[in-house]
């Protein structure tokens, strides 16, 4: 795609709606941005988990770590996929990932490959667990994140009904188990999912979802079942607690609350407010009670994100952000001062490809995460 959009990353995508406000950046904005990277903790380091080409049909992968103050890198190690993961070049593949800092665990789900799950240990730079779930029913989660407390994943995944429209299943899986132990918990009436993107707190699970397939009555938004909605799932019963009705796209959440009990969040709209000239990112907090976005920042105008937004992070402070993303032979570092919405660093990852050793300079970001 040319361009980013709030429907890059919905299975069947659904129109959005945006708020209009006026404001935007200023100059001291930006010099506070500065006077807080030079505070920065120098120990944080962003791993990015990729796959690349040897050849034009063979995969590898790789762990790279990455200053989000410079941009600077090293590589952290190669490993080889899991032979069933991967059928040739890894161009063609795209898991939906989901990191679980305090283990370094990366997940990556190949609904490609029925759902089989790969577990990569970042700072080992190594395949450490391979799960292929056996359920028949169960094709790939669509969005997941991993509960420390169960030890499982908790998400969504595409399910087929008797209408023939397709709706989503709610259920988990446990990565530790060879066959994954897959449960479905519940089904959600929606046809269009966000992927990669959620939110998991307090046996709650949070997502925004369109095309709700029940009554009209009960849409978060009663004139367009096409309207997308933030929804609350309990985590043990699966049960809709709620569908409230948003005119913003989230691409990622931070992993946790802040003080006020918000969460702050990457994401799209607000056009009237940021004014750039193709992309309209910027952070806000979430009330995921009443879905009300807050905004703090927008993105500089003159800065460009490639693609895969939601490839992406918060540090666990909640002071910075980044994304990255491999557009065929085009690479894109990119970190944030999550205040101000200053860029921090803005690299393409010169020479990466070829210290690798990717044929054709193909090489695939699939997780970037802050440790």
């Amino acid at each position: 795609m040319a361009w980013p959009s709030p429907t890059a990353r919905m299975i069947a995508c659904a129109p959005l709606l945006c708020a209009l406000l006026l404001c935007g950046l200023s100059a001291a904005a930006a010099a506070a941005a500065a006077a807080a990277a030079a505070t920065q903790d120098a120990t944080d380091v962003v791993y990015l988990t990729v796959a690349y080409c040897p050849t034009d049909f063979t995969s590898e992968g790789a762990v790279i770590a990455v200053d989000p103050l410079t941009g600077n890198y090293t590589i952290v190690g190669k490993f080889m996929w899991p032979p069933n993961a991967i059928f040739g070049c890894a161009a063609l593949y795209d898991p939906t990932v989901t990191f679980d800092r305090p283990s370094h665990n990366l997940y990556l789900d190949f609904g490609d490959d029925f759902g089989l799950l790969v577990t990569v240990n970042v700072e080992q730079a190594k395949v450490v667990e391979e799960t292929s779930p056996h359920d028949l029913f169960f094709v790939g989660f669509t969005n997941m994140q991993f509960d420390p407390n169960t030890k499982r994943l908790f998400g969504m995944s595409p399910t087929g009904t008797r209408d023939g429209e397709g709706a989503f299943q709610f259920g988990s899986l446990d990565p530790s188990a060879i066959d994954g132990d897959y449960q479905n918990i519940s089904v959600i009436p929606y046809r269009a999912m966000m992927d990669d993107t959620e939110y998991l707190a307090s046996g709650k699970y949070w997502v925004q979802a369109s095309y709700d397939k029940r009554h009209e009555s009960e849409w978060c938004d009663p004139n367009n079942d096409a309207a997308l909605c933030l929804l609350q799932v309990d985590q043990k019963s699966g049960e809709l607690l709620s569908s409230t009705f948003t005119n913003y796209t989230v691409y990622k959440f931070a992993d946790t609350p802040n003080a006020n009990g918000t969460v702050l969040s990457f994401m799209f709209g607000f056009e009237g407010l940021c004014r750039h000239p193709y992309e309209d990112f910027l952070f806000a907090n979430v009330n995921l009670t009443s879905a009300e976005a807050t905004p703090i920042a927008c993105i500089p105008q003159k800065v460009t994100i490639q693609e895969d937004e939601w490839i992406s992070s918060f540090s666990q402070d909640r002071s910075m952000f980044a994304t990255a993303s491999g557009f065929g032979s085009e690479l894109q570092f990119l970190s944030f001062n999550a205040t101000t919405g200053a860029v921090l660093a803005n690299t393409d990852l010169p020479n990466l490809a070829k210290t690798l050793g990717a044929a054709e300079g193909l090489v695939f970001i699939w997780g970037v995460d802050f440790e």
